[in-house]
């Protein structure tokens, strides 16, 4: 997918290399060549997970017991301890445990075409139209100015029009501006299962 500094963190039984995917790197600076900077893995990847959270919010169950992300953490255990809680109600007191587990060499042992299937599955449309804007406003703190890139992901027949996008956002008494690429980026899925 792309090229990325690497660093090396030490473990007990060795070292455990970690990928730099968020700065762009370019081979042409390690062999005396033209020093053009590449788009980094992330900027790369980011099309396909924006696409991952729109197919997410559509069709929650294709994803199994997974989170889109840390913040859908809280809720799904709070719900689950305030069943846990209420299912022992008048039987004593019950103890809940929590487990952490290591599985050693997990990424190494992921069969890719059992993942590539799965992808097929969950990606539904040919392609998707990706809107980028900016939505800039004040921190709630301070007199500081946010500027945060927003994206609407849908499939091509969904354009939105600047003033919906607008309108829709939860973020009131805001400056919206549309991203660098205009009306919006297409993008097919053959180029997603390319990456």
């Amino acid at each position: 997918v792309g090229l990325s500094r690497l660093k090396l963190l030490p473990k007990t039984t060795g070292m455990r290399p970690i990928a730099m995917l968020s700065q762009p790197e370019s081979l042409g600076q390690y062999c005396g060549r033209s020093r053009t900077t590449e788009q980094s893995t992330n900027d790369r990847l980011s099309n396909m997970l924006e696409i991952l959270r729109y197919e997410y919010e559509r069709n929650p169950k294709k994803f199994g017991a997974g989170v889109s992300g840390i913040s859908h953490i809280y809720p799904i255990l709070r719900s689950f301890v305030q069943n846990f809680k209420g299912n022992c109600k008048g039987k004593g007191k019950s103890d809940l445990y929590f487990v952490s587990v290591d599985i050693s060499k997990c990424y190494d042992t992921i069969r890719q075409q059992h993942l590539l299937n799965i992808m097929e599955d969950v990606i539904q449309d040919d392609q998707y139209l990706i809107q980028q804007h900016l939505v800039s406003y004040h921190a709630k703190d301070d007199e500081r100015i946010v500027r945060k890139p927003l994206r609407k992901v849908g499939p091509l027949e969904s354009f939105y029009r600047f003033h919906d996008l607008a309108s829709s956002s939860a973020y009131n008494n805001a400056v919206f501006t549309l991203g660098n690429r205009g009306a919006g980026n297409i993008v097919k899925k053959e180029d997603l299962r390319n990456l």
